[in-house]
């Protein structure tokens, strides 16, 4: 892009929606923007849920050094373009405390939170957590890319998809400046 090696970055799932660059890494070329596409609905990783005990969230947010006591109540923030979630808002003892997604999902576990778009709901001792997606949502979509191969898509169209504005040039052309 633009004369220069694109990092092409890539994710298991993007639920529906890939992610601007931006969001997580700062300033993003054209093609790392984010696009819409359904391609992977049908995958096991489009939709998920997870109970997490309200312990064992307390005890995981306090290895990061965010020090509850208790958890009463935890609120997805404002969501960005692609539909994830910006800051986590979680009140303990009256005070409500606003943790970036980011830190929030790897506090609980990358593993745990597979995106950063998902919801929550309080239950008496624990927190249903549903989502969709797996991974940082930036670049290609695994799970779209094989989809849209099974749906004969040439290599070069889902990359176009995935990257757009992106051109597709001999790497060797690209390193020596021709």
């Amino acid at each position: 892009y633009g004369g220069k090696v694109l990092p092409a970055y890539f994710h298991a799932c993007c639920g529906g929606h890939t992610e601007n660059a931006s969001e997580l890494w700062g300033a993003s070329p054209e093609p790392l923007k984010g696009v819409k596409s359904s391609w992977c609905r049908w995958t096991p990783y489009f939709r998920w849920r997870v109970k997490v005990p309200t312990k064992q969230l307390i005890e995981k947010l306090n290895a990061r050094g965010y020090y509850f006591k208790r958890i009463d109540d935890i609120r997805t923030g404002p969501r960005n373009a692609s539909n994830r979630v910006e800051y986590v808002r979680v009140r303990s003892s009256d005070k409500w405390f606003e943790i970036p997604a980011k830190e929030f999902m790897t506090a609980v576990g990358r593993k745990t939170l597979k995106s950063a778009n998902f919801r929550v709901k309080k239950y008496p001792f624990f927190y249903l957590f549903s989502g969709y997606g797996w991974g940082h949502g930036v670049g290609m979509c695994q799970w779209g890319a094989f989809s849209l191969g099974l749906r004969w898509w040439s290599e070069k169209k889902i990359l176009k998809h995935f990257y757009p504005g992106a051109e597709i040039e001999n790497v060797d052309r690209v390193l020596q400046g021709d």
